[in-house]
């Protein structure tokens, strides 16, 4: 129950961040809300994208996957990653879990390096991308980052925007 009520205050609080016009937001809180005290040994949690969509516009194709590459580093080992991707009407168009994968469950450092599918239904224009990163101590920290959601040009993606390390 503790973990959906985060969530939804997650989500509120990613759609609230989605209106502001700073290319990254970076929030952390304790997900233990209801607990009577904060845990007092809070880890340091850095979430650091170098990669988002194609060029440096962070261009995402709508009916496409999005491409996200960069690192994730937990003091207290990384429990659980959430990948939110919203349109310009906060309209969730694509969604990944990765807890249970192994390359970052129990990790202190994790290379990330992912494709989330994009819904053929999402609004072109600015958009959104959250991640939420909860580690084992149940610390939580999530940033949000600014993409600009488009139709795949005729003939496919530009040669120059290929990631070819897939």
């Amino acid at each position: 129950m503790e973990k959906n009520i985060f969530k939804s205050i997650a989500a509120k609080l990613a759609m609230a961040a989605a209106f502001l016009a700073v290319p990254a937001i970076n929030v952390s809180c304790d997900k233990d809300l209801i607990g009577d005290e904060l845990d007092k040994g809070k880890g340091n949690i850095e979430i650091n994208m170098a990669e988002i969509g194609h060029g440096p516009d962070h261009v995402v194709y709508i009916g496409e996957e999005l491409h996200m590459e960069g690192t994730i580093k937990a003091e207290n080992k990384i429990s659980d990653i959430e990948v939110i991707v919203m349109d310009h009407r906060d309209n969730v168009v694509g969604k990944k879990n990765f807890g249970d994968k192994a390359a970052y469950k129990g990790a202190a450092n994790a290379d990330f390096h992912e494709h989330i599918a994009v819904s053929k239904g999402a609004n072109a224009g600015k958009g959104k991308v959250s991640v939420l990163v909860t580690d084992e101590k149940n610390v939580a920290e999530f940033i949000i980052y600014n993409i600009q959601l488009q139709p795949m040009p005729e003939g496919g993606v530009p040669e120059d925007e290929h990631h070819h390390d897939h």
